[in-house]
């Protein structure tokens, strides 16, 4: 008699004897009889493991079916931590939002600022890789530090640095939010974002009343940055407001000028004489 034959009670006991997870999924693999059966047993079974391995694959692998699954099957999120990283952090990372969503709303103790052992929490990542679906979720809880710094940076650092328009949008909009906050080394969000040559990105913070001074004692400026990395639209967007100083200078004495010139920015060069001069005329 094939096994799938047997009462359901039968096919159970059986189940419950194989001695591992792996065995059990292999049996429910081979027909949608023991799929239906058995699926609760091994998702009932992962969670006594240590750690549980369905919830970290789904927040990996972006699986929210399986997440559900796992969650119904009575799993404490308490005990899920993985090699230094958080569920929260691994669904943030991959832009898993509907996991993310499952996460928080199964367990309201949950903390969705919760650090990571890299001292990540779940809106840095999603802000780092540009997830707005998640950076959403997240500030919808009310309970994230937008402000949260890492590594130096905060959210909003990391998502103009790396070209994250919509992610910085989500930011902006946020109560709270340190448009201005300055790393070590002087490094504001717009600095980033000039120095990257991200215009929409720099549009955006000027457009929300950024400071275009220099910040910490490297002395650094959006002006300067976007001068010697050779952004010429970005240094014409800076000229244009009015609130810059085209003389400004780094700790080292260098020039927006001065800048243009050493790395060959003809174009950069022009325009930055030709607003000296204009200053000049001005007195």
């Amino acid at each position: 008699m094939p096994l799938y034959h047997l009462p359901n009670e039968l096919i159970l006991l059986i189940a419950e004897n194989l001695k591992s997870n792996g065995d059990l999924n292999s049996l429910i693999q081979t027909n949608t009889h023991f799929c239906k059966l058995l699926d609760p047993l091994l998702y009932l079974r992962d969670t006594a493991s240590d750690p549980p391995q369905a919830i970290l694959w789904a927040a990996e692998g972006g699986n929210d079916n399986t997440a559900r699954k796992s969650l119904e099957a009575g799993l404490d999120l308490g005990c899920c931590f993985y090699w230094g990283k958080t569920l929260l952090c691994s669904a943030a990372e991959g832009g898993y939002d509907k996991v993310l969503k499952l996460l928080l709303a199964y367990d309201k103790s949950v903390d969705p600022d919760e650090e990571n052992s890299d001292g990540e929490t779940p809106l840095v990542c999603a802000a780092k890789w540009g997830h707005g679906l998640v950076v959403k979720e997240l500030l919808s809880t009310g309970r994230v530090d937008v402000n949260f710094i890492c590594w130096g940076y905060t959210p909003l650092c990391s998502a103009a640095w790396n070209g994250h328009e919509a992610v910085v949008n989500l930011l902006l909009d946020t109560d709270g939010i340190n448009l201005d906050y300055a790393s070590p080394d002087g490094q504001t969000a717009i600095y980033l974002a000039t120095e990257s040559g991200h215009e929409s990105i720099v549009k955006l913070l000027i457009a929300a009343g950024a400071d275009l001074d220099s910040k910490g004692h490297t002395r650094l400026s959006p002006l300067l940055g976007a001068a010697r990395y050779g952004h010429e639209s970005i240094v014409r967007i800076l000229l244009a407001t009015g609130r810059v100083n085209p003389n400004t200078t780094n700790s080292e004495g260098e020039s927006p000028l001065s800048l243009a010139r050493e790395h060959c920015h003809e174009a950069i060069t022009k325009a930055l004489e030709l607003e000296l001069d204009l200053a000049l005329t001005r007195g």
